[in-house]
């Protein structure tokens, strides 16, 4: 199990665009991929409208959890994407 935290430091936050890219990044594994966020809620990772639910906004932390055999490569491509795409911290 693979897992990382980010916080979205972009004034427009975790919206549509951002949301599609992380699902779409996210089906491409075979990996189970959940979104937590810091007040708790899991979600399906490779679902936009699931992501969009958590509404995630600027100076919130999100855990994004990876199980599963291409968890390693999961976990590049999307930390890949939440450091460019998308504007997180650490």
């Amino acid at each position: 199990m693979k897992s990382k935290s980010y916080l979205i430091s972009s004034e427009i936050y975790l919206h549509a665009r951002p949301a599609a890219l992380l699902a779409q990044t996210t089906r491409k594994f075979k990996s189970i991929i959940t979104i937590q966020s810091n007040v708790g809620y899991e979600i399906n990772g490779k679902d936009p409208v699931a992501i969009l639910s958590l509404c995630i906004k600027k100076n919130q932390k999100i855990t994004i959890i990876i199980e599963g055999k291409d968890e390693e490569k999961a976990m590049e491509a999307i930390d890949r994407l939440m450091n460019t795409k998308i504007n997180v911290g650490e």
